[in-house]
């Protein structure tokens, strides 16, 4: 105790020791490696040779999550919006730096005059148009603008101010985005030559028969390939095998799962709470104090409940509680906790007042309560909500929301209709805003159990997760390049699983929990090599790095079973293209050339140029393409199409009857273009650039 107590009155000198060891030891590391807070190290990427540094990329990624933190009501953010928020930054990062020399060599730029316009002037940007839109004339309340404008300066108002000047930010953002792909769209235009030939490709349709030698009816194993070959078609082809920074691994999963001792032992565990449960004056608080579910408040109706106890529940009193019973992964005991008589339905209706940027919860709560008073004083409920709801669907009815099932709606709303008197006039909170709700009308009361469930989930314990461990840890240690992964694999029977073409920013593996960890591993590591244990979930996984792929060509040996595909597909084609014209010579119609090629005739009716596939075929646009410009009653040549040789034969065709006017067609045709601009132009300057990106060094 005296140590400790001497401990207590020197806390601050303890603290400023572990302090100062803790920066010596940090400050140590970084001298002995070379390192400094200032070098390359601290570099998050490089855009064409200029350096991005972490901490401003941090200052943006903290700044987004106080915005969203403040926008949801939160204190904290789960792991998936934060990874969400991470290439939110990192895409606003590359936007900023790849646009900006855009906009600076044609002189874009936005003033205060444009921004003071999207604010408050004659053309409302849409965001601050839907933040201050008034109920009664659906337009910016420009009254409302002002007034928050000028309570920004407020000592309590920097939340909201720092949130103001992102939105200002974005809002700049997207006008000066507006005004480059504007410039780009402006130069668009379709003559009437390309009109006519798109209606002339939608609107012209064939009817065509058809033969196909498939090149599944040659088998592969007939097909020689040599080396030769191979060789001559990748240098002939090298240009489709252009690749990006990527890795192959192969991986083992040692999957845990609890044993039937685990199983024994949590049914056994619930089945020792049963006197427990039964002697609880507390349910409530006793099931969120031991059970592995919340407690459910609602009032079930006979019928809802697990068919292993719902007949037995309505049939016995309050404080009865079951024997153990299994549902799913799960362990059960339930008693009952209360018994009412329910309706089944409310009527009722309200006024939603949203929680956003220029109200905050109080001010809604307030101004719920304010509308409150003006109703038990007289004024009409229906005319405050078509005039005051920001639940536009029911705001027009009046507030109305009609009878609706228990459960139908949010928990706060739902336990206010469903537990309150009718006529009852309540104020409750959701995450949509603040609810001023009055309960109209109650339906058919039913015997309705509220049921506290103790339960227990079906886990693997520790000493279970431990065997499960070593088994990984032994084949880990045993195992440390690919031969021996390889051999061990198949000796002990284990499921090994693949995954190709892995980036090294990639966050997801196929059946793999937030691998992010052996991502970062797979591109230190060096090829052939055998990992770590590494735990995702339920899983310890053991991975060997199969495939190295860098910037540049694929090397023959990665793409050899790709360009034997390709080979074996063009010497069959080769061989029933010599078959098909042979015969061909020979035949007036295709239903000879049929026989004696011992194939069926297709039919394909309806088909334009631009028809995405032809009935049976599939998608051959080769064949598509040469049907719609085939003279009627004429024979084809071969052509070589997805899947086989193709003969065919049109039977009808239905012309296309050109037009005067082209003019709701030529708005359609440029509305298509020009919709793709903002998306292709960025691509395009985006692969223009030289991006260094050094993420996966922090993440």
């Amino acid at each position: 105790m005296a140590v400790l107590e001497r401990i207590r009155k020197k806390g601050g000198l303890v603290a400023s020791i572990v302090g100062l060891a803790l920066l010596a030891f940090v400050m140590g590391d970084l001298l002995s490696s070379g390192s400094s807070i200032f070098n390359p190290d601290y570099s998050l990427a490089k855009i064409d040779g200029e350096e991005i540094p972490f901490p401003l990329y941090q200052q943006k990624l903290s700044r987004l999550e106080s915005i969203v933190k403040q926008n949801t009501r939160k204190s904290s953010l789960d792991a998936s919006t934060l990874e969400s928020l991470r290439d939110q930054t990192w895409n606003e990062i590359l936007k900023e730096h790849i646009m900006q020399k855009e906009y600076n060599e044609l002189g874009l730029a936005v003033n205060s005059n444009e921004l003071y316009d999207m604010v408050q002037g004659e053309k409302i940007h849409p965001t601050v148009e839907r933040l201050f839109k008034n109920p009664e004339t659906g337009k910016a309340d420009k009254n409302a603008i002002l007034q928050f404008l000028k309570n920004l300066d407020n000592s309590n108002g920097k939340s909201q101010k720092n949130y103001w000047l992102f939105v200002e930010s974005t809002l700049m953002k997207d006008r000066i985005l507006a005004k480059y792909g504007n410039l780009i769209k402006k130069s668009f235009f379709v003559t009437k030559n390309e009109m006519e030939n798109d209606f002339l490709e939608k609107n012209k349709k064939v009817d065509f028969k058809y033969i196909v030698q498939n090149f599944k009816s040659i088998p592969d194993s007939t097909i020689e390939i040599t080396e030769n070959d191979i060789s001559n078609y990748y240098e002939k082809h090298k240009k489709d095998f252009e690749q990006k920074v990527s890795r192959d691994i192969e991986y083992v999963a040692f999957t845990v799962k609890a044993s039937s001792k685990d199983r024994k032992n949590a049914r056994k565990w619930v089945l020792n709470q049963k006197t427990n449960l039964k002697n609880s004056k507390n349910d409530k608080q006793y099931i969120s104090l031991n059970s592995d579910e919340n407690f459910d408040k609602k009032f079930h109706k006979k019928g809802e409940l697990n068919k292993k106890i719902d007949s037995l529940m309505f049939a016995k009193e309050i404080g009865f509680v079951t024997d153990v019973y299994q549902d799913g992964q799960n362990y059960k005991i339930s008693k009952i906790s209360d018994i009412k008589f329910l309706p089944d339905t409310v009527k009722a209706r309200h006024i939603l007042i949203k929680v956003d940027a220029k109200t905050d919860i109080a001010k809604a709560n307030s101004m719920a309560d304010s509308l409150k008073n003006l109703i038990k004083k007289g004024q009409n409920f229906a005319k405050l909500a078509k005039k005051f709801s920001e639940d536009k669907g029911s705001g027009a009815k009046g507030g109305d929301l009609g009878w609706f099932k228990e459960g139908q709606m949010v928990k706060a709303f739902n336990d206010a209709c469903f537990e309150g008197k009718k006529g009852d006039m309540t104020i409750v909170e959701s995450q949509f805003g603040v609810h001023l709700i009055e309960l109209q009308d109650k339906g058919k009361e039913v015997k309705k159990v509220q049921i506290a469930t103790l339960t227990k989930k079906i886990m693997a314990s520790d000493e279970t997760r431990e065997k499960e461990y070593q088994k990984a840890s032994r084949f880990q240690g045993m195992n440390q390049d690919g031969e021996s992964f390889t051999n061990a694999v198949k000796k002990e029977k284990l499921s090994k699983r693949i995954a190709n073409n892995i980036k090294e920013n990639d966050k997801k593996i196929s059946g793999l929990e937030s691998p992010r960890e052996l991502v970062r591993w797979i591109y230190k590591a060096e090829i052939n090599t055998v990992s770590p244990v590494f735990e995702f979930g339920n899983k310890f996984v053991v991975a060997l790095l199969t495939e190295i792929k860098e910037e540049g060509y694929a090397n023959i040996e990665q793409v050899k079973n790709e360009i034997e595909s390709k080979i074996r597909k063009e010497k069959k084609s080769k061989i029933l293209m010599e078959k098909v014209n042979k015969e061909l010579a020979n035949v007036k119609s295709l239903e000879e050339l049929s026989k004696k090629l011992d194939t069926k005739v297709e039919n394909s009716k309806n088909i334009s140029f631009s028809s995405r596939n032809a009935g049976k075929m599939g998608y051959e646009p080769k064949i598509v393409a040469l049907a719609t410009n085939l003279e009627k009653e004429k024979l084809s040549k071969t052509i070589e199409g997805n899947n086989g040789i193709f003969v065919v034969f049109v039977t009808k065709i239905t012309d296309a009857k050109l037009k005067e006017d082209y003019k709701d067609d030529k708005k359609k045709l440029v509305k298509t273009r020009t919709s793709r601009v903002d998306y292709q132009v960025y691509k395009t300057l985006k692969e223009s650039v030289e991006i260094e990106d050094n993420r996966s060094k922090f993440f």
